[in-house]
């Protein structure tokens, strides 16, 4: 189960940075790098970056140096909100503060959807000023389900959290956006010291771990991975399994070893 979560945080991590390699290609075009963040040349580019990209996020967006949304591609018949202030997001500040690409923590949106954003500021070339940002909206129950199921409880499962431990994707919906070591969550979970012990391995230490022990519905086999982009944590993901299941798998390898040795 080790091998088999790397391969998926694998394949997160190429993915995050296919949108980065896009978002990269779109502040460094020219129509971005000489100011135009609005203009008809900046919106078809943004539409032929938004049909690639389409599978892993809905909105593909610029905003200016003042915070400002300028364009935003969207689903048909939604609200672009352009003109918005975004002053007050924190993910749009630290762009400008950091001047590096950016994942932000998890957003529950206008719809009700749970989104994460990935950036990439727009700085000039010639002469190093931040002209803005441009990013992508990702609704992370849908892209991570792209890796694991995220809704059956009863079989394997996957569970994704944002870089600050916060619910993004998980078969207990109503847990969603809330935070792993929350009052809330330790409480549902009873204060398990395996559970925490394999999460603070994972989130605090950045290292692949797992445990198995019973939360509830009987015991299961955990195993987290950090998925690490640029250097740094963007998602932390862990596959659960019933322990009956594995059992169950062992059974049937052990019977047709016994058959084989009978012929």
């Amino acid at each position: 189960q080790l091998a088999q979560i790397q391969a998926i945080a694998n394949n997160i991590q190429s993915d995050s940075e296919l949108v980065l390699s896009h978002l990269r290609g779109l502040a460094n075009s020219m129509y971005l790098q000489n100011g135009d963040l609005s203009g008809n040349e900046t919106e078809n580019l943004l539409k032929d970056t938004y049909n690639e990209v389409n599978g892993i996020g809905d909105r593909l967006f610029v905003i200016d140096n003042e915070n400002i949304v300028r364009l935003n591609i969207v689903p048909e018949g939604e609200n672009p909100f352009i003109g918005t202030d975004m002053s007050s997001i924190d993910w749009v500040t630290q762009a400008r503060s950091k001047l590096a690409p950016m994942f932000s923590k998890e957003v529950v949106g206008l719809d009700g959807k749970h989104r994460i954003f990935i950036t990439h500021p727009i700085i000039n070339r010639q002469d190093g000023n931040y002209v803005g940002l441009v990013g992508l909206a990702i609704p992370t129950v849908e892209f991570f389900e792209k890796y694991g199921s995220v809704y059956n409880i009863e079989s394997q499962f996957l569970v994704a959290y944002d870089k600050e431990g916060n619910y993004i994707a998980t078969p207990r919906t109503e847990l969603l956006g809330k935070n792993f070591f929350s009052e809330e969550v330790q409480k549902f979970f009873d204060y398990n010291a395996d559970e925490n012990k394999l999460y603070g391995q994972v989130f605090g230490e950045r290292i692949p771990s797992y445990a198995v022990y019973d939360f509830g519905g009987g015991e299961r086999l955990n195993t987290g991975y950090p998925v690490m982009i640029n250097g740094e944590a963007a998602y932390f993901i862990f596959v659960v399994t019933p322990i009956e299941t594995i059992y169950s798998q062992i059974d049937t390898i052990l019977s047709r070893q016994q058959v084989d040795l009978l012929m």
